[in-house]
């Protein structure tokens, strides 16, 4: 299952690092309509690193998503069978109460996801607006990243 996120990992990112400048700004664009509001192109250097861990992330999730439509499948199919099996229908019962569950651990994954894609945006925006770091500026992104 999980040969779809290590083929993007790999696969998927050194074609966005091969991608030319221009394709990736139309890839940003349609990842991001606001960048349309700009008329300035950023793509070189510093910008394209961070062009394509955007474009890198988004890939990511969609993989994961894959994955874990597949693992809803198959839990989903577990759980109509627990009953013929008490160990295993004690064993999901006590995960449930101690909060190691797989659905727990979905939501904790879900809780990093956002936590990455906050600081893929922050990072992403200001690249683009060129924000200079200070030691304030550094505090701050110590606290909330």
């Amino acid at each position: 299952f999980m040969t779809e996120v290590l083929d993007v990992q790999r696969d998927g990112i050194n074609a966005l690092w091969k991608k030319p400048s221009d394709s990736l700004q139309l890839s940003l664009q349609h990842l991001m309509p606001e960048l349309n509001e700009f008329p300035e192109k950023k793509t070189k250097g510093v910008f394209k690193r961070v062009s394509v861990m955007v474009l890198a992330n988004k890939l990511k999730k969609q993989a994961i998503s894959t994955v874990l439509y597949q693992d809803r499948i198959r839990n989903r199919w577990i759980d109509s069978n627990l009953y013929l099996n008490p160990v295993a229908f004690f064993q999901n019962k006590l995960n449930k109460l101690s909060q190691t569950h797989y659905d727990d651990y979905q939501l904790y994954r879900k809780q990093v996801q956002l936590h990455i894609d906050k600081r893929v945006d922050m990072m992403f925006w200001e690249t683009w607006n060129e924000v200079s770091v200070d030691k304030e500026k550094f505090l701050f992104y110590d606290k909330v990243l």
